[in-house]
Parts: C-alpha cells; sequence; structure tokens
C-alpha cells in the first residue's frame, strides 16, 4: 500500500519547491473528442491500435453505460470512478493528504459561531492541463454543486459547510462548518476544473457527460470513442508532482464478451470487468495470468418512495419485497448464475403475513410503478424482472424508463454505495440531494449528526434499523468485479492479491507506475 500511496505523490517529505511549474511546451495530447457511434458493433472488438514510438498500455472494461462525473448516482461504475482517481485531483487519497496538490491540510482556529474551520493550502505548481491554477474556486465549485444537485453521492459532508473563503490569490482555502465534523478527510475528492464550467449554462449533472476537458491528475482525457468502446488517456504533460506517469497512453476498451480472446492474444493486458459466467474459469487456465475476485463497495437495490401514494406503510413495502426472490432477480439482471453475492432477504416485520390481501385488497389493486435508468443494462433489467415478479403476484406494475431521480415512480432500481458512511448516511439524511427514497426522520438525522460530530462510533446500526424497520431500501446483489492481469506488465506488487484498492475505483488507479514489458 505505501508503495501506491508514494506512486500518487503522497510522500509527507516532498519539498515544495521540487513541485515549482515548469510545465515546459503544452500537452502533447490533442483535445479529447467524443465520437459518437451510435449502438455497439455486433461484430467482434477490434483492438485498440497501438501508438508507434510511445508506450501504451490496453485495460478491458465493462460497457461505458453513461457520463464521467464520480459524484453522480447515474454516472456510478467501477470505470468512473477508476477513470476520475487518473485525472481529476483529490484532497486526500486513501485518508492520506495529497502532497502533490496541497502543502497543508489542518484544522485552525474557527472565528464566530463557526464550530471548525479547516485551513487548505494548495502547491503553487498545482494546475489544470490547460495551464490553469487549481485554486479556492476548485473547492467552492465543487461544494456549491453537491449541496444542490440531487443524484449526488455524499452529500452529507458537504451540506455540514457554512462557507468558503479564498485568500492569498486563491491557492489558500478556509472551508467552516456549521458543527463538528470529523470525516473531513473524505472532502473535496475528484474536483472538476471549475474554470471550465462556472460561467456555463450546463447543470453539474451534465458537465461531463460526454467528456473532461481538463486533468489535474497524471493522465489527461484524449478521446472517446463510444461506438468502439474505446477511451484513450495520454500521459498528462504539465503533471507538476515528482512522479508521473511511466507509460505513455493508457487505452481502456470495453471487452464485451471477449475478454479471454483480447487478453490471450495480447490486446489487453490487465481487466477490470464484471464476470460472465466462465469468466474466471477460462482466465484461470491462461499461462501466468492472475485473477482476483472481490466485491466492490456499491449494491444493485429496490429503493421505495417514501412519497408513493401507491406503498403508503412499511407493511406494505414489506409485502412487496417478500415478494421477491433475490437470488432469481439478481441472475436475470446480472446475466450469470456464478459469482453472484446475493443479500438474503430480510423477514421485515414478521407480524405481517406474506399474502398481498392481508394488507387490504384495495392494495393489491393499486398500480405500482417501477423506475430505472435505461442508460444502465443492468438496472433495467432488474426492474423489468420486478414488474414481472409483481405481476404474477396479483399486483398491477408498470415499467418506467428514465432517470430515477426525476422520474415519477413507487419503486427505484438503482446502485448505492457501501462501505462509506457519509454516504449512507447522505441516502437518508432529510433534505439531503442524494435522498432518492425520501425518508425523513429527525431523530435518525440527530443520531446522524452525532456520528458525523464524533460522539457516535458508528451509523451501520441506524442504517440497518432503517431498512429493516421501515423497509425503504431492498439490497439484491453486490457489484462483483474480476481482475484479471497477464504477465505483460509490471505492477504495485507481484502478487495480485497484494494489490491496493482504492475504494470504489479498485486497482486502476494504480496505473501511473506501471511499466510494460
Amino acid at each position: 500500500m505505501r508503495a501506491f500511496l508514494i506512486a500518487l505523490g503522497l510522500s509527507a517529505g516532498l519539498i515544495l519547491t521540487s513541485c515549482q511549474a515548469n510545465p515546459g511546451p503544452p500537452p502533447v495530447a490533442e483535445p479529447e473528442v467524443d465520437v459518437r457511434g451510435g449502438e455497439a458493433p455486433a461484430n467482434p472488438v477490434v483492438p485498440v491500435e497501438q501508438t508507434p514510438g510511445r508506450t501504451q498500455i490496453t485495460v478491458g472494461i465493462d460497457a461505458i453505460k453513461a457520463g464521467f462525473n464520480p459524484h453522480l448516482r447515474a454516472d456510478e461504475s467501477a470505470f468512473t470512478q477508476s477513470l476520475a482517481a487518473l485525472v481529476l485531483p483529490s484532497a486526500f487519497i486513501d485518508g492520506e493528504m495529497n502532497a502533490d496538490l496541497l502543502v497543508s491540510a489542518e484544522p485552525v482556529e474557527p472565528v464566530g459561531e463557526v464550530k471548525q474551520t479547516i485551513r487548505y493550502v494548495i502547491a503553487p505548481a498545482a494546475q489544470w492541463s490547460d495551464g490553469t491554477p487549481i485554486t479556492g474556486a476548485d473547492f467552492r465549485y465543487l461544494w456549491e454543486n453537491m449541496v444542490s444537485t440531487p443524484g449526488v453521492i455524499g452529500a452529507a459532508g458537504y451540506q455540514a459547510i457554512s462557507g468558503i473563503r479564498v485568500l492569498d490569490g486563491g491557492k489558500t482555502v478556509e472551508v467552516d462548518f456549521s458543527h463538528p465534523y470529523v470525516q473531513w478527510k473524505q472532502l473535496f475528492d475528484n474536483m472538476l476544473p471549475s474554470h471550465l464550467f462556472v460561467n456555463d449554462t450546463v447543470p453539474f449533472n451534465q458537465v461531463l457527460i460526454s467528456s473532461i476537458p481538463a486533468s489535474a491528475g497524471k493522465y489527461m482525457l484524449k478521446t472517446v470513442d463510444r461506438g468502439r468502446g474505446v477511451v484513450t488517456l495520454n500521459r498528462n504533460d504539465r503533471y507538476w508532482g515528482a512522479h508521473p506517469a511511466e507509460v505513455d497512453i493508457l487505452a481502456f476498451q470495453e471487452v464485451r464478451d471477449r475478454t479471454y480472446q483480447l487478453m490471450r492474444s495480447g490486446a489487453v493486458s490487465y481487466s477490470d470487468v464484471a464476470p460472465e459466467e466462465t469468466t474466471v474459469d477460462v482466465a484461470t487456465l491462461m499461462n501466468e495470468t492472475q485473477v482476483r475476485v472481490r466485491d466492490r463497495e456499491a449494491r444493485l437495490s429496490l429503493v421505495f418512495n417514501m412519497d408513493s401514494p401507491a406503498i403508503t406503510t412499511p407493511e406494505q413495502r414489506t409485502v412487496v419485497a417478500n415478494a421477491m426472490d433475490p437470488h432469481l432477480l439478481a441472475k436475470i439482471a446480472l446475466g450469470r448464475s456464478s459469482h453472484l453475492h446475493v443479500f438474503d432477504p430480510m423477514k421485515r416485520n414478521p407480524h405481517v403475513e406474506e399474502k398481498p390481501d392481508s394488507v387490504g385488497t384495495d392494495f393489491v389493486s393499486t398500480r405500482i410503478d417501477v423506475a430505472a435508468d435505461s442508460r444502465d443494462s443492468q438496472a433495467a433489467t432488474l426492474a423489468q424482472a420486478v414488474v414481472d415478479t409483481l405481476n404474477n403476484k396479483g399486483f398491477v406494475a408498470k415499467l418506467v424508463q428514465g432517470d430515477p431521480q426525476t422520474t415519477q415512480a413507487d419503486i427505484f432500481v438503482a446502485w448505492e454505495r457501501t462501505g462509506d458512511s457519509i454516504a449512507q448516511i447522505s441516502r437518508y439524511q432529510c433534505d439531503s440531494p442524494s435522498n432518492l427514497s425520501g425518508f425523513c426522520d429527525e431523530r435518525v438525522d440527530f443520531a446522524f449528526r452525532q456520528f458525523m460530530t464524533g460522539e457516535r462510533a458508528s451509523v451501520e446500526e441506524k442504517v440497518d434499523q432503517i431498512e429493516r424497520n421501515q423497509v425503504v431500501s431492498v439490497p439484491i446483489v453486490a457489484d462483483t468485479r474480476v481482475d484479471i492481469l497477464t504477465p505483460q506488465i509490471t505492477t504495485p506488487a507481484a502478487s495480485l492479491d497484494q494489490w491496493p484498492v482504492l475504494f470504489a475505483a479498485g486497482s486502476i488507479p494504480t496505473a501511473p507506475e506501471w511499466r510494460k514489458l
């Protein structure tokens, strides 16, 4: 893990003068392009072309489902998080201060009614790939949009901020909090180039819909070819840190159902994909290839709309939840029966019978709308299976396509972040833009506040209580990933099992230290 942190520029001993701006000529990468290619072709995937004279590694990924904003539920995926970790700057990485981006980040004495103040000092050389300095404006842009944009992930921490002051020509940022916030190191990750958006009319949920126009990471986005399923990154030649990327070009290619063929031929050196029925079995047969199966911190769930006129009580939600067969639904949604981490059904409100008529015949006859984002094939497939299940159980159900954040429905099918206490709080906090269900309880909010201020040790028990007693969310299946490593590249550790996993992004963020043999 330490080697990974060093490679990401987290050495606390990094001397500031070694980071002074010396960008030289503009980046060699052309401006990013989103090549619209329509539907993915049915013919075999064409391997990514190699660029003569430049080192290149190609990584296999799942189908690119939406945009590239790592802060949006609609864009949530392993690849989106990996891409963000490579091209966007974060104040802290894996709990350690990003010493390339920041000179310091520490609490200072608060003034007046403010309960806590954190001062960030940005490195003088820190800049975006277009030469624009990284400043407090980038901190403020992320804060303002995280507290005002429906569908963001983990808004709770940003909602604790009461104000941001920018000093010293933009390089010092003082962040004030309305109450003490012990998890402040989780804030200001994957910041966006505010100078390209702050005066734009494009809303936050669309700014990265087709590309990432400027980078402050070790790579910068060059092209997005959705027709071929290829995203290409070039080494960021304006990166000011002590450890630039080793490889010139990092290409990501949708492998679809041809992971084995592409990796066996050498066209793909590493893959981070959702398994198909025999992916793991076939990969283990490849000579000198390492395979690792793990769960990413995300789950596909059924989220009840607490304002639904059709499903109004915990008893009614219990009947609907108990009508589901999570093992069958998971198999249908993900298209496989192997390597499924299915959440066993939890019997909620045991005094309620499982028959629909136990809560009244009017409830059975009420139409239940189920919504899912059509851009996410797994969520959309699960939503249709839920509709079919309900209809087979005697209900009247209908599928509604569209973004769950803006679509009126009784049940939403969406990915939810796990393993992150702030993300869990954000899901159930009153008036949170991360709250899809609309659940609100002031007593629960008080318990959440206790956790955020450090007075409560754990929030998982309270979240579990909400989900069991109120039946707000019904988890179906976890996002299982398969990492496949060929001997074509040298990596952070000899054993794939020892590779660091960076939160929801997996191990791809270690790519700047990879070398191609």
